[in-house]
Formats: C-alpha cells, sequence, structure tokens
C-alpha cells in the first residue's frame, strides 16, 4: 500500500497550501478507511491521517477547511462542517454525525449536556486533551474506543483492562495526546508501541457492576438494549443518562463519606481526578441490587456515625445520605427516589422527622412526643429530659441539625418513666415525713429498710438523693404498728425526737436507736394520731432510751469501735480548730484514731477529751489573753518551749505551765497599770 508524501499534498490543498482556499473542491483521501463501530471520530480521522503519512508541521484538519489549532475540538464542530469531513474521510455523512457531540438540554438542567451515540451526558464527562489508550484492547484491534473519552470511566469494558494517558516506556513518560497525527497504538512522541506494556486489571469484584455502568452508554445500541434488562424495577423507568449519573453521585457520595465529607455539590470535571474503577463499582452495586442495596449503604453508614461529632439526629445517623437527599444540585427525581428510599428504611418514624415541626397545627404525632410536649406532660424542665440521652435505654430521634428541628421521644417510654418518677420521693421530703436528717435515710438504705432510686427515673427525677415511696411508706408503717395508736400522749412518755435529740454523749444516736427500737429493744408506749412527724409521734419512756444508749454493750456492739470514735469534723468543732490542725495531731501521735475499712481515720472520743484537757493550742491562748497570735508567739517562745511542734510549724502547748504564764502575764499587766495610774 502506497502512502502520500509532502509532495503528494498540493493535490489536497489550494493554491496556496494551505488547504483553507473556500472554492476549491474538498478531494478525498485517496486511501479511506472505514470506521469502527465503536470508535471515535477523533481517533478514526487521527488514524487516518496517520496512514497517509500528513506530516506533524502540517494542520490536518485545514484539509476540512475547519480553521483550529486543536484537533481535539473536531467532535464538536458546527453541524453543517459534517459533511465537508465526510467528504475528507470518505465515508457517509450519517457517521460523521453519529460521532460528534453537539451541544444539547436534557430535562432543563442548567449544566452543558452532549449527544454521546445518541445518549445526553454532561459535558464534564469527556475528557478532550489527553489521550487514554488500554494497551489490551490496542492489542485485540488498534483502533481508539470512543468509551476511553469518557472520564467515569477508567478502564475498557471488553478487556476490563485499565486506562492510561502517559507513554508507558520509562525513558519517555510523557502524556498522550491528539496534536499530532499517529497511530492509536503509537507514542506520538517517543514512537513506542503501546501494546507491549501491560496495565492493570479492574478487580473481579469489580467488573460485573463496572460493566454495568459502561454499557448504560455505550455506542452499541445491543449492549445498551442487554444492560436494560438488569436495571431494578423500582428504576426501569428511568433513562440510561439518569442511571449513569445516579451511580456516579452514589460513587461520590461513598467516597466523600471515607474522606470525612458530608455534602456533595454537582460533579464537575476536576472532581475526577484520581478516579478509580473501585469508586465507580460501588455507586453501581447501589443502583444494581436496589432497594436492599441502598439498605446496606445505610447500614454501613450508621455503623460510622460515632466519628460523625457535631451532628445530630438522622444526620448523624446515617451520615452525608441524608444532607444528600436536600442538596438542590440533585435532580428532583433523584431527591424524591432517596426521600421514599429514607422512608421506608425507617419505616414511620422518618415521615415525622422528613415533615418537620408544624407550627400551625399543635396536634402530636401517634406515639412521638417532641422534647417540649414531654416536658410539659412530664411537668419537669427539658434539660432534665436531655440528660436522659446520655443514659443509655431512652430512643430519641431527631431532624436535620437546624434551629427549627424537633426531638422526638416514644412516648410510652416517657410515659412509663414519669410513672416510675411519680414513685419517688426527695430526700427532702422523705425528712419533712419522717423528721430523720439525710445521713440517717442513707443508712436505713443500706440496713435495707428503705431503698435508693437509681437508672433513668433517677436521672429523670434530678440531682439529688431520691427514695422509692412504697419503700418510704413501708417503713413508716413499720414503726407506727410498733404501738397502739392514741390521740392523747400518756403521762410520763417522750416522744422520740426529743430523746434522741438530748442524748449528746453518743455519736450519730439515731442509728443505735432506730436499730434498738425496730429489734424490741425499746417499748413504744403509743403512737399519736396527728399530722406531725414520724418521730415525734412515736411515745417512748426516756429513761428506757438513756438505758439503752448508756449500756456498754450498747456503746460497742460486738467490738466495734465506730461508737467510741468521733468524726473529724466533730473533733475540729470540739477543739475549735480546722481540718488540717486535726490532721497534723493525728500525724503527730498527740490523738489517737483508729482506721476503717475504706481508709478513713477517725479519732477516738476519749483521746481528743484528753487532749483538750492537757494541752493548748496558739489559738486558744491568743483567745484568753486578748491579744493577736503574732504576739502569743513572740512572748511565748522566749519564755517557755512549746511541747511539741507540728511538721507544719505549729507549737502545742502544755495546759498547766500554758495558764500559768498566762496568771503571771496578768499579773504583771496588772502591776504596770497600778504604776501608770500613780504615775499620772
Amino acid at each position: 500500500m502506497s502512502v502520500w508524501t509532502e509532495l503528494d499534498l498540493p493535490a489536497l490543498t489550494s493554491s496556496d497550501g494551505t488547504g483553507s482556499g473556500r472554492n476549491d473542491p474538498i478531494k478525498p483521501f485517496p486511501f479511506p478507511l472505514s470506521p469502527e463501530r465503536d470508535e471515535s471520530l477523533l481517533g478514526h480521522f487521527a488514524r487516518v491521517c496517520a496512514h497517509h503519512m500528513v506530516p506533524k508541521r502540517k494542520r490536518p484538519v485545514t484539509l476540512a477547511r475547519i480553521n483550529t489549532l486543536r484537533p481535539e475540538t473536531l467532535p464538536i464542530i458546527h453541524q453543517h462542517r459534517a459533511p465537508d469531513l465526510a467528504r475528507l474521510l470518505d465515508i457517509p455523512v450519517e457517521e460523521v454525525e453519529r460521532r460528534m457531540y453537539r451541544s444539547t438540554e436534557f430535562e432543563g438542567r442548567d449544566t452543558p449536556f452532549i449527544q454521546f451515540f445518541s445518549t445526553p451526558l454532561p459535558a464534564s464527562y469527556r475528557e478532550s486533551r489527553r489521550r487514554r489508550v488500554s494497551p489490551a484492547a490496542l492489542a485485540l484491534r488498534p483502533y481508539h474506543r470512543a468509551m476511553w473519552e469518557l472520564r467515569p470511566f477508567v478502564f475498557d469494558r471488553g478487556t476490563m483492562g485499565c486506562l492510561v494517558d502517559r507513554c508507558q516506556n520509562p525513558e519517555c513518560g510523557r502524556y498522550l495526546g491528539w496534536r499530532h497525527p499517529h497511530m492509536p497504538e503509537l507514542c506520538e512522541h517517543c514512537g513506542a508501541d503501546l501494546r507491549d506494556f501491560t496495565a492493570e486489571r479492574v478487580a473481579e469484584e469489580d467488573q460485573e457492576p463496572c460493566a454495568f455502568a459502561a454499557g448504560l452508554v455505550d455506542p452499541d445500541p445491543e449492549v445498551r438494549a442487554a444492560v436494560r434488562c438488569l436495571v431494578p424495577e423500582r428504576l426501569s423507568d428511568w433513562s440510561n443518562t439518569d442511571l449513569l449519573d445516579l451511580c456516579i453521585r452514589f460513587s461520590y457520595l461513598v467516597k466523600d463519606e471515607v474522606l470525612g465529607g458530608f455534602s456533595r455539590r454537582t460533579v464537575k470535571a476536576n472532581d475526577f481526578t484520581g478516579w478509580s474503577a473501585s469508586d465507580l463499582a460501588r455507586g453501581a452495586r447501589v443502583v444494581l441490587g436496589w432497594p436492599r442495596s441502598f439498605y446496606s449503604l445505610c447500614d454501613r453508614l450508621r455503623s460510622d456515625q460515632v466519628r460523625r461529632t457535631g451532628v445530630y439526629g438522622v444526620f448523624r445517623d446515617i451520615g452525608p445520605l441524608f444532607k444528600f437527599r436536600f442538596n438542590r444540585a440533585n435532580p428532583p427525581q433523584v431527591r424524591a427516589l432517596l426521600d421514599d428510599a429514607i422512608r421506608n428504611y425507617y419505616g414511620s418514624i422518618t415521615d415525622i422527622v422528613m415533615r418537620g415541626p408544624d407550627r400551625r397545627s399543635r396536634g402530636e404525632h401517634a406515639g412521638f412526643l417532641t422534647l417540649r410536649q414531654a416536658a410539659d406532660r412530664c411537668n419537669i424542665h427539658p434539660c432534665v429530659l436531655k440528660r436522659l440521652f446520655s443514659v443509655a435505654e431512652l430512643e430519641i430521634l431527631r431532624a436535620p441539625n437546624n434551629m427549627r428541628s424537633p426531638v422526638f421521644l416514644k412516648a410510652d417510654q416517657v410515659l412509663a418513666w414519669n410513672e416510675e418518677r411519680n414513685g419517688l420521693e426527695e430526700r427532702r421530703d422523705v425528712t419533712a415525713k419522717t423528721g430523720l436528717p439525710e445521713h440517717v435515710l442513707v443508712t436505713l438504705a443500706k440496713m435495707g429498710e428503705l431503698r435508693l432510686a437509681s437508672g433513668p427515673a433517677a436521672v429523670m427525677a434530678g440531682r439529688g438523693t431520691w427514695f422509692r415511696r412504697s419503700e418510704t411508706e413501708k417503713f413508716c408503717q413499720k414503726l407506727t404498728s410498733l404501738g397502739p395508736l392514741v390521740s392523747v400522749r400518756p403521762r410520763g412518755c417522750t416522744p422520740l425526737a426529743e430523746c434522741v435529740k438530748g442524748m449528746r454523749q453518743v455519736p450519730k444516736p439515731w442509728i443505735p436507736a432506730l436499730a434498738a427500737l425496730l429489734a424490741g429493744s425499746i417499748r413504744v408506749e403509743g403512737v399519736l394520731d396527728s399530722r406531725t412527724v414520724l418521730v415525734s409521734r412515736v411515745l417512748v419512756k426516756k429513761n428506757s432510751v438513756e438505758e439503752m444508749l448508756a449500756s456498754a454493750a450498747f456503746k460497742n456492739p460486738g467490738g466495734s469501735t465506730e461508737l467510741s470514735t468521733i468524726t473529724t469534723i466533730s473533733a475540729c468543732e470540739y477543739l475549735n480548730v480546722g481540718s488540717e490542725m486535726i490532721n497534723s495531731l493525728l500525724d503527730q501521735g498527740l490523738i489517737e484514731f483508729v482506721r476503717l475499712s475504706n481508709g478513713l481515720r477517725r479519732p477516738l472520743r476519749a483521746s481528743v477529751e484528753e487532749f483538750g484537757r492537757r494541752f493548748m493550742l496558739t489559738g486558744e491562748i491568743a483567745h484568753a489573753a486578748g491579744v493577736d497570735v503574732r504576739s502569743v508567739r513572740r512572748f511565748f517562745h522566749t519564755r517557755l518551749k512549746p511541747y511539741r511542734t507540728t511538721k507544719r510549724g505549729r507549737a502545742v502547748w502544755s495546759r498547766e505551765e500554758a495558764e500559768a504564764l498566762l496568771t503571771e502575764l496578768a499579773s504583771e499587766t496588772c502591776c504596770r497599770t497600778k504604776r501608770r495610774k500613780r504615775a499620772h
């Protein structure tokens, strides 16, 4: 087969050699080539020019009277130029028009669309500057496929080999382009045969969804018809353009979730940077297995909701999928499809969330209460209900994160917990009913006589100590049943409260008194029929209580040292010092103590009383002398040596020596006063 040389070119061009003569007829190539069924117009033109050895310095496009420096714009030239290009290539005009990407509109969308082999596609899908090839497909038949010009497809559908846009020659590595005539299997820079190199293949699990997505826009009508049989019934009325767009949108939705994004605008050309076949396969799987695959996607997004911070409700639950449904960049039918799918996934609950609060109708939703409605029904503050969100059992449903979105709670759970909360009593109410201090109530709860509230009901009740109302009533009935009911106090009987409050020599007398009362050691003479507190209604003999508290067995039952000790606070009040000083005295061994099982130290009452009789502290001396502490330190340190000094420098003085020195100081002060009066 002969090829053209530079000397043969004037036969095709005008008299000036530029090929731009308007009146000269266009002469076809002498050796035309028939285009393949799925070959692109740009690839066929480059193949014909390379076949005829058109020099690189010539602009082959000018042979068809098309004045342009960019051959990649050949498929988008005006339609009236198609006959000239068809005459140059010596092929039917229908073949040229079929391969041209004419601008078109699609369902009123704002983005520009092109006609790709009778299928409308966004213009951003077309890759025009770089030439992408598949070495495996070129090894079978050396021509450029039209599908290789679409950015979403980074693979060849026939061989499932990945596309390359660089020369695979290690010495070259430059981008492949369209500026110079070339054979499709060669690099226009170094002339390397691309068929001699290998490229990666699409993973086995991604081949089926990738083939489905590519078959939707395949140039062959038979392939498109075969792929339509795989479309789910719910999407059967969708066009191939919408199905491919849905695949790509779901692909980017999952890809943004991996990268930590939560929204997606309209897909643009730069968004396909770093695009891979696995990305397209993710979205194609969702479309192929609709709606089960969509529910699986929701389940996977819900499993990752922990890492979505700063968002709430359904937005936190399924991530960007919920916001993707409200994205105005999506077509209306895509938003309607997602709306219906999310409703079916969540059931009737999502219907409440999607509709949102209706300010015109204040009616309640069946089975659900808003946060404000639940707070009004339970007669508590909404912040108390919010504490239940952190307790694990309360199921809530929250609309997207905006100012008007409510929080929905299940009505049966809220009402059940409110009923349980009504069965609780706060510590102050129990104290007012029984007349017992709080620490006594807590001790009775440890003994099993009362029951403290716990769980969500206690959290819902609020802060503080809460008791079960039923257990409190049982305890009150137990005390009132110990004696007969009387309307007048019998002679010689005293209320239990007055007897216990007068027992100052025993620490915490309520616990042993109640224990003896319940055990029957103290006899109840009667119970007043009045509305006063419980311990004021129970009548006992005062001497029986005093005898019980004064008995040795009661002071130290079972060898326990709890009743022979006092707390640190009581020791502070007895010696009129701070807790820091008491701890220093305990460390120095000046006050004996007993260490309890929980590690706390309890001073012995006898040791504290003995310390008060034998020693004095600087503050006590200053108070007795009527001077400040600094004066006491200066005066006493010069005349008296302290008995012991603590680690913090606090002095402990002997009471006998300190009182003798104070007496001497008082006499000296008296003598000085008399001398001054005489001098005056």
